[in-house]
């Protein structure tokens, strides 16, 4: 999906991120599994896991995934300031993949949604990029 534009994406702690404080949602959580990228391929991992975002007291955003099956924290990323987004990949036509892409290097992370109801994976989307 190389040179592709992906669809849905919006800086984190951007325009949102005052609306996000003032409706007082400073995390979200949903279940996602990990992807990890080979070449220009993706493949899924099969565990079953949670992506937890949240503003910590100090103000310092985490991007953490959960292994659901152990409790295991496995990733810890902080976030700072139109440092990062979260969006769609509109390629992946046989699940529902998104990638956590850095501005200021070439590093993403991809995660496949688990959540029952793909209505509300905008929503998602979105609420990530808001806080």
């Amino acid at each position: 999906y190389m040179g592709t534009s992906l669809m849905a994406a919006v800086n984190l702690f951007s325009a949102g991120e005052q609306g996000a404080r003032d409706r007082g949602r400073s995390s979200i959580s949903f279940r996602a599994g990990k992807m990890t990228l080979t070449g220009t391929t993706v493949t899924a991992d099969a565990r079953k896991g949670t992506v937890q975002v949240a503003r910590e007291a100090d103000g310092v955003m985490h991007f953490r995934w959960i292994d659901r099956t152990t409790g295991r924290l496995e990733d810890d990323v902080m976030l700072f300031p139109d440092e990062a987004v979260f969006k769609r990949v509109p390629q992946c036509t046989t699940g529902r993949v998104f990638v956590l892409s850095f501005n200021s290097s070439s590093r993403r992370s991809f995660f496949w949604v688990q959540e029952p109801r793909e209505e509300r994976d905008d929503e998602i989307c979105k609420t990530v990029n808001d806080l």
